[in-house]
């Protein structure tokens, strides 16, 4: 069948003019989708607008904020820090002698008493 030149053209003018294709009717083309969603019906119990566009752009204004990251995930990772921190007595001790050696240098630059330890 498959040698055959003219059962293979009958074959495909068959599936040509068929009118199902892939279990869908060649006439029934894929809807259009909306470029925005209808907005939804007034509340029933008093007459209001609909707050669904102002819902939209804080999604929206929060996205770019967070560059697409969930605010939530982001919490989650911080919290998950803080409670490993809160854990880590010998580590919190350390960054507080940091802070306070830090704290000093720039106490001593701000008085004019001390040499920078890099130069611009």
């Amino acid at each position: 069948m498959h040698d055959d030149p003219q059962a293979y053209s009958v074959m495909i003018e068959t599936i040509k003019n068929s009118p199902v294709v892939l279990n869908r009717p060649v006439s029934a083309q894929p809807k259009p989708k909306p470029s925005m969603p209808c907005p939804a019906p007034p509340s029933p119990v008093v007459n209001l607008p609909s707050f669904d566009t102002l819902d939209r752009v804080g999604r929206s204004t929060l996205a770019r904020f967070t560059a697409g990251i969930s605010p939530h995930a982001e919490a989650a990772a911080w919290l998950d820090w803080l409670s490993h921190f809160t854990r880590a007595s010998g580590r919190q001790l350390e960054l507080a002698a940091l802070g306070t050696v830090l704290a000093a240098r720039l106490a001593a630059l701000a008085g004019g008493n001390a040499v920078p330890l890099l130069r611009p």
